[in-house]
């Protein structure tokens, strides 16, 4: 996979640890083995029960209209955060105020595709 997005990064002409993406206080590298450390961590699980909240979500999208025009806000302003941060190591602690915000759509639907009670 990191072989994979090099190659992809190869086709912007551009060097992975280019100053004008990348935070001069660390270089960008790719990690190649499991590390439980809170700077590397990252949320692949909240990943994927967004992006299924979502999928749910756009199955009926006049039931969900507000909680889709919720995430596409978020969607816009995680792209935001994207193009216009510079790459830095510790990106997942600036990324989780995208996922607290995210977990309220999460919980509407799930609530409703799996009811308690």
């Amino acid at each position: 996979m990191n072989r994979l997005l090099a190659g992809l990064h190869d086709l912007t002409g551009r060097a992975l640890n280019d100053p004008a993406t990348t935070y001069y206080v660390g270089g960008f590298g790719f990690v190649d083995e499991f590390v439980v450390y809170d700077s590397y961590a990252s949320n692949p699980y909240h990943g994927v029960l967004i992006l299924v909240a979502v999928g749910f979500a756009l199955g009926g999208p006049r039931k969900w209209f507000p909680l889709l025009l919720y995430a596409a806000v978020l969607a816009a302003g995680f792209i935001l955060f994207c193009l216009l941060i510079r790459w830095a190591q510790w990106h997942t602690r600036l990324q989780l105020g995208f996922f607290v915000l995210s977990m309220p759509l999460v919980a509407l639907v799930m609530t409703a595709i799996f009811p308690v009670g």
